[in-house]
C-alpha cells in the first residue's frame, strides 16, 4: 500500500495523495509491469485476502468495520456478534491487531474495504450501527457523581480511548433521530469534554445535534433533549472560560421546557447556566435572583447537591456585590446542606469559600480550619479543581501570615496540579499567587517570569476577579523593582477593571498601590487622594488586613510630610495588629524603623506598647475625615481631637441604622433585620445625612466616627 501510494509522488501532493485515500481505495492501483496482478491495487489484495476467510469470518470483519480507532472484545460481541474464537480466527490472519490491554485494532484500509462490503447489505448495517451507537452512548451515561472523584480518573481515561466510537455514536444517534440513546448521553458527554482535552470535539458534537433538534419533531423529547443540549453547550463554554455570550443559547433552553412539568430538572439546569452568564458578566442582582430561582426547582425535584452549588453561587454573587454579611449566610447554608446529604464536593466548595472570607477579614485560625478540612474533604472527593483551590488558598493564608515556606509548599504543589488537569484561567489564576509570593520573597526575576505566563493564559478567560488580583500583583513587582511608572499603569488597569466587576477589595488595594506608586515618585496630593479612595473602599467593606494595609501607607505619607510622632503610631498599629498580613507588617516595619531613630525613649515605647490596641474603624474613619480636609487627628490616646458637636442630634433608630451601615449591612439587609420597608430605610438615611452633612454611606461612617457614634 505504501509503494502504491508513493509512486503518485510524481503527479500528486503529499496531501492530495492523503485526501485521495480518505476518499478510497482507488487511488492503491499500479499498472506498473512485472508486479504480481494480485498486487497491483489495494483492491485485488484485499479481494485476495477475503477469499481466504470463511463466511462467519467475513460477516464478522464488515460488521467490526463499524467501529472507529479500535474495540475490546465486549464491545465486539454486543455490537456485532463476534465470540472469542472468530476474533481470534481473525488475528490468525491478521485481519485484526490485539494490543497487550486486550483492545482489537483493525488496519484503516482494511477497514474501509469492510465497510464498503457492509455497504452491500444496507438494512443489516443499519442494524449493526444502530447497535453502535445504543453501546457507546450508553457507554458514556453515568450518574454524575462518576465525573467526579478518583472514579472520574478511570472514567474519563476509558472514554478517552473510545473516543472515536462515541463521536460515530453520537452522530449516527443524530442522524437517525435516535431520541432515546442521544439525550441520556448529553450529560456524560458535556462532563468529558470538559474533563478531558476535547473540549473542540465536545462543542461540535453539541452544536450538531442543537442544529438537528432545532429542525426536528415538536414533541416533548424532542424539546427536552435540545433544551439539554442547548445548556450543556453554553455551561461548558463558561466552564472552560471561553469568551462567548451564552445568554442566547440558555433562554432558548428555558424557553423549550418552561410550561414541561416532566422537565423540571432541565429547566433547573438552565436557569442555573444563565444565572452564571450573568454572574460572569456581573449582572449581579439578575444573577442572584436567578440562582435564587434554581435552587428553588431544585429543592423541589429533590436535586440537594445543585441546590448546594446554587447557595455557593449566590454567595460568590453577593461577594461581588460587596454584602459580605449575605456572602458567609449562603456559604454556610451550602455547608450545612453539603453536611446534610453527605456531598463531600459541597462540602470541599463551600469551605473554600468561607476560608477565602475569613483571610479577606484577618481571622487566620478560622480560615487555616475551614481550608484544611477543605482540602482533606477535596481529596477524599478526588475533586481536582477543589483541591487546587483549596491549596492555592492555604498558601496565600500561609503568605499572609508569615510562613513562605510553608507558602511555598502549598503553592508549588496548587500550580503543578493545575498545570496537570486545570484549565488556562485557574492555571493563570494560581501562577499569580505563587508569583506574589516569589515577589515577598525578594525573587524578583522567577515572580516577573511566573506574572508573564499568567498574563498569557489569562487573556482568554471572561472572569474580571482574577485580572484584578493579577495586575495588582504586577504592580507590586513593579513597585519593588522601583518601576513606579510601570506599578502606575498596572494599578490603574486594576482599578478599571475592579470598579467595572465590583470588585471593592480590588479596588482598594489597586488605590494603596497608585498612593504608594505616586509617593515614591514625590507626588504627595496624588497619594493622598489614592490613600483617601483605599481608606473609603476598606472601611465599607470592614475587612481588618486592608485596612491595616491602607494604615501603613498613610504612615509612609506622613513620614515623606516629616510629622514623624504621628507616622510612627500609624506605623505600629500597622505593624502589630493581629489581621495585618505579612506583606503590609513589613512595610510598616520598615516606615517605622526609620521613625523610631528620630523619637525621644519615652516617646518611643509609648508608640510600641500602646497603639495595637486602637480600634481599625476608628482610626480609618479618622484618616478619612483627615485625607478629606477636615483637619488631622492624631491616633494617640489622649490626644484625640476636639468631638464636633451635631446641630441636630439623631434619633435612637437613625443611630441604629447609622451604625449597621458602618457594619457593611445592604439598605436591603437593614429592612429586612429591622422589619423596615426598604423605602423606609432609605428615608432614614436622607435624614442622617442631612444631620451629619453628608452625601454618601462611606462620608456618613466617617462622620458618626467623628462623632464617636459608633
Amino acid at each position: 500500500a505504501i509503494e502504491l501510494a508513493a509512486a503518485w509522488l510524481r503527479s500528486l501532493a503529499c496531501a492530495e495523495i492523503a485526501a485521495e485515500l480518505q476518499r478510497g481505495l482507488e487511488i492503491l492501483h499500479s499498472d506498473q509491469l512485472g508486479i504480481p496482478d494480485r498486487h497491483r491495487a489495494m483492491r485485488v489484495v484485499f479481494d485476495h485476502s477475503w477469499q481466504l476467510l470463511d463466511q462467519d469470518e467475513r460477516e464478522l470483519l464488515k460488521a467490526l468495520s463499524v467501529f472507529q480507532g479500535g474495540f475490546l472484545r465486549e464491545a465486539a460481541e454486543a455490537v456485532a456478534g463476534a465470540t472469542p474464537t472468530l476474533l481470534a480466527a481473525l488475528a490468525d490472519k491478521s485481519m485484526l491487531r490485539m494490543t497487550a490491554e486486550g483492545r482489537y485494532s483493525i488496519h484503516e484500509l482494511q477497514r474501509q474495504d469492510a465497510a464498503e462490503r457492509l455497504a452491500h447489505s444496507p438494512e443489516r448495517g443499519v442494524a449493526i450501527r444502530n447497535r453502535h451507537s445504543s453501546y457507546y452512548l450508553h457507554f458514556i451515561t453515568h450518574p454524575r457523581q462518576s465525573y467526579f472523584g478518583e472514579e472520574s480518573k478511570r472514567l474519563v481515561a476509558a472514554i478517552d480511548a473510545e473516543i472515536g466510537n462515541i463521536l460515530a455514536a453520537w452522530y449516527w444517534a443524530v442522524d437517525h433521530d435516535r431520541i432515546g440513546d442521544l439525550y441520556p448521553a448529553i450529560d456524560g458527554l458535556y462532563r468529558f469534554a470538559y474533563l478531558s482535552t476535547h473540549h473542540a470535539e465536545g462543542a461540535r458534537a453539541f452544536r450538531y445535534a442543537i442544529d438537528a433538534l432545532r429542525h426536528g419533531p415538536a414533541d416533548d423529547a424532542h424539546r427536552i433533549a435540545c433544551a439539554s443540549a442547548l445548556e450543556s453547550h453554553a455551561v461548558l463554554d463558561i466552564m472552560l472560560g471561553h469568551d462567548r455570550d451564552v445568554a442566547e443559547e440558555l433562554l432558548e433552553s428555558i424557553a423549550l421546557v418552561r410550561d414541561l412539568p416532566t422537565a423540571r430538572r432541565e429547566l433547573a439546569s438552565a436557569i442555573g447556566g444563565l444565572a452564571w452568564s450573568k454572574h460572569i458578566k456581573l449582572e449581579s442582582a439578575e444573577a442572584k435572583a436567578l440562582f435564587l430561582e434554581a435552587a428553588e426547582l431544585n429543592q423541589e425535584i429533590g436535586d440537594f447537591e445543585r441546590q448546594a452549588w446554587n447557595y455557593c453561587m449566590l454567595g460568590s454573587a453577593s461577594r461581588k456585590q460587596g454584602d459580605y454579611n449575605e456572602v458567609e449566610r449562603w456559604y454556610q447554608q451550602a455547608l450545612e446542606l453539603g453536611r446534610a446529604i453527605g456531598d463531600l464536593r459541597t462540602i470541599a466548595d463551600a469551605l473554600a469559600d468561607l476560608g477565602w472570607l475569613a483571610i479577606r477579614q484577618g481571622e487566620y485560625a478560622t480560615a487555616r480550619r475551614y481550608l484544611e478540612e477543605s482540602l482533606s474533604a477535596a481529596r477524599s472527593h478526588g475533586n481536582r479543581d477543589y483541591i487546587v483551590e483549596a491549596l492555592g488558598l492555604l498558601g496565600q493564608l500561609a503568605e499572609q501570615t508569615g510562613d513562605f515556606a510553608l507558602a511555598a509548599a502549598y503553592l508549588e504543589e496548587c500550580v503543578s496540579v493545575a498545570r496537570l488537569w486545570g484549565k488556562e484561567p485557574n492555571i493563570a489564576f494560581n501562577l499569580a499567587k505563587l508569583a506574589h509570593l516569589r515577589t515577598g520573597q525578594g525573587d524578583y526575576d522567577a515572580a516577573g517570569e511566573l506574572y508573564d505566563e499568567a498574563d498569557s493564559l489569562m487573556a482568554q478567560s471572561i472572569s474580571l476577579i482574577a485580572p484584578v488580583e493579577l495586575r495588582n500583583g504586577m504592580g507590586s513587582l513593579a513597585l519593588q523593582t522601583q518601576a513606579y511608572g510601570n506599578a502606575r499603569l498596572f494599578f490603574e488597569e486594576s482599578l478599571h477593571l475592579a470598579q467595572i466587576s465590583g470588585d471593592r477589595l480590588g479596588s482598594a488595594q489597586a488605590l494603596v498601590g497608585l498612593g504608594l506608586a505616586a509617593l515614591r515618585q514625590d507626588e504627595i496630593a496624588d497619594a493622598g487622594h489614592h490613600f483617601l479612595g483605599a481608606l473609603q473602599e476598606a472601611a465599607g467593606i470592614g475587612f481588618a488586613p486592608i485596612l491595616t494595609e491602607s494604615i501603613a501607607a498613610v504612615a509612609e505619607l506622613r513620614a515623606a510630610e516629616g510629622d514623624v510622632t504621628y507616622a510612627a503610631q500609624l506605623a505600629a498599629l500597622a505593624a502589630g495588629h493581629p489581621a495585618a498580613g505579612a506583606e503590609t507588617r513589613q512595610h510598616a516595619a520598615t516606615v517605622l524603623a526609620e521613625l523610631l531613630p528620630q523619637l525621644s525613649p519615652e516617646r518611643r515605647a509609648a508608640i510600641t506598647e500602646s497603639e495595637i490596641r486602637v480600634d481599625l474603624a476608628a482610626v480609618a474613619g479618622r484618616l478619612i475625615a483627615e485625607l478629606s480636609g477636615r483637619g488631622k487627628a492624631t491616633v494617640a490616646a489622649g490626644a484625640a481631637p476636639d468631638t464636633p458637636v451635631l446641630i441636630e442630634a439623631l434619633s435612637e433608630r437613625e443611630l441604629q441604622i447609622v451604625r449597621m451601615v458602618a457594619a457593611g449591612k445592604s439598605n436591603r439587609t437593614i429592612g429586612r433585620e429591622l422589619y423596615l420597608a426598604l423605602g423606609t430605610v432609605k428615608s432614614h438615611l436622607h435624614h442622617i445625612y442631612q444631620k451629619l452633612s453628608v452625601d454618601s454611606r462611606t462620608q456618613a461612617i466617617a462622620r458618626a466616627i467623628e462623632l464617636d457614634l459608633l
